[in-house]
């Protein structure tokens, strides 16, 4: 697995004053992904989440994303400062948790030490080791993992399809139309990725 840094880290500091906010950040939903002689779908391709850290009650201009690009089997890290919760790639947004007593390094820390993979999961994963440390309660991390899309692969493996020969083969389909359908809308993956298994 590919793990990458988009930008560079957070600067050590000893300014780094302790507690900040919390959001998931989702991008628009489409359902038109395939439709196919394989799958007469519409298969639904779930959003793109991000979990965005914030100083508190500061979302403009301060924010920092955790999230990953790439996929479906090559993840990495997708880590960007100075971004907006208001920008035109996020579609809604919800506040997770204001944390108190840790720094905002915690999540980096934390975010870097999972290992890449589907977006949601990926953030889901980090809400569990925040919840470990008691940065956030039990009750947030059970909540978004209830709000858990299936993949794309998984719809169409339980749906009433007939697969090509391989799955592999079927994911690389899968993502030759996410990227054909992502470049001929001019969306970049934030809006539309490759987190198909």
């Amino acid at each position: 697995m590919s793990k990458s840094v988009a930008q560079q880290p957070f600067p050590q500091s000893t300014a780094d004053p302790p507690g900040f906010d919390l959001y998931i950040a989702c991008s628009k939903q489409y359902s038109e992904l395939l439709t196919t002689q394989s799958v007469p779908g519409p298969i639904s391709h779930p959003p793109h989440w991000v979990l965005v850290q914030t100083p508190r009650d500061r979302i403009h201009q301060y924010c920092t994303f955790y999230h990953v690009a790439g996929g479906p089997y090559n993840y990495e890290y997708l880590i960007e400062q100075g971004q907006s919760l208001h920008g035109p790639r996020i579609d809604c947004f919800a506040k997770v948790a204001t944390v108190s007593g840790f720094k905002r390094r915690v999540v980096l820390e934390i975010a870097l030490c999972i290992e890449p993979m589907r977006c949601q999961e990926y953030i889901c994963r980090i809400l569990e080791e925040l919840e470990v440390i008691q940065a956030i309660p039990k009750l947030v991390i059970d909540h978004y993992r209830m709000e858990l899309d299936k993949s794309v692969l998984a719809q169409v493996v339980e749906g009433r399809w007939v697969l090509p020969d391989t799955v592999d083969r079927y994911v690389n389909i899968l993502v030759q139309r996410c990227e054909a359908f992502a470049k001929s809308q001019g969306l970049d993956n934030m809006v539309y990725d490759t987190c198909l298994r």
